[in-house]
């Protein structure tokens, strides 16, 4: 399955650990490009930019809003 943004219409970033938000998201949201997407990280950005902040997508509003309530 290709990414299409439009598949995706609820985005949320967070500068937290990915691995730790991944496992979160298992646990709470569901299945990875299923329930939710994250696009592979920019190392380059990461390296040069100490805000940068990693994109996670998902298909319903609920579950961006508890993700925003545990991550923001």
């Amino acid at each position: 399955m290709s990414f299409q943004e439009s598949d995706w219409p609820h985005v949320c970033y967070t500068s937290h650990d990915w691995m730790e938000v991944a496992d979160w998201c298992m646990i709470n949201i569901g299945e990875f490009d299923r329930d939710w997407y994250k696009l592979g990280e920019d190392s380059l950005a990461q390296y040069l930019n100490k805000d940068y902040k990693s994109t996670y997508y998902f298909r319903r509003s609920e579950d961006a809003t508890m993700f925003l309530l545990r991550w923001a």
